[in-house]
C-alpha cells in the first residue's frame, strides 16, 4: 500500500505552468492589454493590466521585456521583466497572468528568477504573488522585499498570507540574482519563502513561514493568477517563473 501511494504521489507531480514568458523578445511591452473591470474573464496564459479603480496607476506604463536572468541548477530560462519606469514615471502599476483553472487543494511551489539593482523602499513591499482575482493590489499570497534600514546595498526577503507578513532579518545583497521559491500549503493554512535553495536536495527549512490566524484562511483563496508589482522605488529584472504542485518539479 505504501509502495502504491508513493507511486502515486510522484505520477501527479507535475509542472503546473511554465514558460510564461515564452515568445517575448527584448524590449517588447509585457502586458497585452488590460482588465477594465473586475468581471472581465480571464485571458489563461496572457500578461495583462490588472484591474485598478485608480487612474493614477491605469495612467503608467506596462513594464517592458529585458535579458534574462538565470541562475544555475534551474531549468527555467529566457528573458525576463524589466522592473522600475524608464521615464522618471511615480508610483506602482500590477501586471498579471491568469493560470486557468482554480487550484486550492495540496501544496504548490511559485518558482522565479529575480536580481533587484534598487530596493528603494524601507516599508515592506510586493513584488509578486498568487491571487484569486486580476485586480492590482489584491494579492493574497505574496513574496515581499524591503531595502534595509542602515545599509542601502543590503535587502531582505520575506512572505505575506493575506495580512499576516513576515520578514526575514537574513540580508541579501542589492544587485545578487537569486532563486525565489513562494510555497502555498492548502494542507497547513501557511504560506512559506526560500531564497537560494538547493533544488538537488530535499525541500529545506524555509527562510520564513506566514501561518494564518483564521483556521482555514486559505480555502478561500484558489490560485487563479499571478500577480507582480512594479514601482519606481525598483529597478532590477525577474523572470522564469515555474508554478509546480511538488518541490522536485522545480529543477526537472
Amino acid at each position: 500500500m505504501a509502495a502504491m501511494l508513493m507511486a502515486s504521489s510522484v505520477l501527479n507531480a507535475q509542472v503546473v505552468k511554465q514558460d510564461l514568458l515564452n515568445g517575448y523578445a527584448d524590449g517588447d511591452v509585457l502586458e497585452k492589454g488590460a482588465y477594465t473591470s473586475k468581471e472581465d474573464a480571464p485571458k489563461e496564459g496572457v500578461w495583462m493590466g490588472a484591474f485598478t479603480s485608480k487612474e493614477e496607476s491605469a495612467a503608467l506604463p506596462s513594464p517592458t521585456i529585458t535579458a534574462g536572468v538565470e541562475y544555475t541548477g534551474y531549468p527555467e530560462k529566457g528573458v525576463a521583466i524589466q522592473l522600475g519606469f524608464s521615464n522618471g514615471e511615480k508610483g506602482s502599476r500590477h501586471s498579471c497572468c491568469a493560470l486557468g483553472d482554480n487550484k486550492k487543494k495540496g501544496v504548490y511551489y511559485l518558482s522565479a528568477v529575480v536580481r533587484m539593482d534598487k530596493v528603494g523602499n524601507t516599508g515592506d513591499s510586493e513584488l509578486f504573488g498568487l491571487t484569486p482575482s486580476r485586480t492590482g493590489g489584491a494579492g493574497k499570497v505574496r513574496a515581499m522585499i524591503v531595502r534595509d534600514e542602515e545599509n542601502k546595498k543590503v535587502m531582505h526577503w520575506g512572505a505575506s498570507l493575506g495580512k499576516n507578513v513576515v520578514m526575514s532579518p537574513k540580508a541579501f545583497a542589492v544587485g545578487e540574482t537569486v532563486l525565489v521559491v513562494l510555497k502555498v500549503d492548502y494542507t497547513k493554512n501557511s504560506v512559506s519563502l526560500f531564497v537560494n535553495p538547493d533544488l538537488s536536495a530535499a525541500e529545506p527549512e524555509a527562510l520564513v513561514s506566514v501561518n494564518s490566524d483564521e483556521e482555514n484562511m486559505l480555502s478561500k483563496w484558489p490560485i487563479r493568477t499571478l500577480t507582480l508589482r512594479n514601482r519606481n522605488a525598483y529597478q532590477g529584472a525577474v523572470g522564469s517563473f515555474r508554478l509546480t504542485n511538488s518541490w522536485e518539479q522545480l529543477a526537472n
